[in-house]
């Protein structure tokens, strides 16, 4: 067995399972017992997610890299409950199924308010729509803290970003997405224009995934598994 000294693990941890229950190339630890600040939980046989990308099959690592960018996508935009640490220590490969992640220490989550998710929904589904500077304006909107002397310097330099993704296309092989987010809070920075520490975590947690995605499948394509989640989100948005 394994001890968690996260006072949150244990509840975090009994949600996660549920919501992944039925998702089997997702696996979180069983909790045994807990009390205040200790979590007994059961002992995973895997090994680093690293040894898998340097020895895992072809196969198995594209896998692996759909079933992590699918469990973010259903923390975000289905489930609201977000693991708040996603690093590689926190993300192994089951020894007996391959193809199958487990995801450790749940005691920080993020869960982000509606104004956020209406942040993130526009600025993913603008790479669809190519809506590059209509995101921006909204960004720009929507910021709690917003004393941007010049909006449209703003819009024009954070469009350039957005424009970089979309040339590319979304492969986690072909894009920077680190350089990209460090050109992302720096123009936000430049220009006084504040996110809350839920949304740029989210951000964080993005980033790592990127990193983890790109060892494992050059060419998995984020969009083609996001579109159903935005498109689910744009009709529910509709019908409001």
């Amino acid at each position: 067995a394994v001890v968690s000294t996260q006072s949150t693990g244990h509840e975090n941890l009994a949600t996660f399972r549920r919501n992944f229950k039925g998702h089997g190339n997702i696996r979180f630890p069983e909790p045994f017992l807990s009390s205040s600040d200790v979590i007994i939980e059961s002992f995973e046989e895997s090994i680093p997610i690293s040894v898998a990308i340097l020895h895992g099959t072809t196969e198995d690592k594209r896998a692996l890299a759909k079933s992590g960018i699918r469990m973010f996508l259903k923390m975000v935009f289905h489930d609201n409950l977000i693991h708040g640490d996603l690093h590689p220590g926190n993300l192994l490969v089951s020894r007996d199924s391959p193809d199958q992640l487990v995801v450790l220490d749940v005691g920080m989550t993020t869960t982000l308010q509606d104004h956020q998710k209406e942040m993130l929904y526009p600025l993913i589904r603008s790479f669809i729509k190519h809506e590059y500077e209509e995101v921006c304006w909204r960004l720009l909107r929507d910021a709690p803290s917003n004393d941007c002397a010049n909006p449209a310097q703003f819009v024009r330099e954070m469009s350039d970003v957005v424009r970089e993704v979309a040339s590319t296309r979304i492969m986690l092989g072909q894009l920077d997405v680190s350089g990209l987010i460090v050109r992302f809070l720096s123009t936000l920075q430049r220009h006084k224009v504040q996110l809350e520490s839920g949304f740029v975590s989210t951000i964080v947690s993005v980033l790592v995934l990127e990193g983890v995605g790109r060892s494992l499948d050059p060419e998995l394509d984020i969009l083609k598994e996001a579109a159903p989640y935005l498109l689910t989100q744009v009709a529910t948005n509709s019908g409001q």
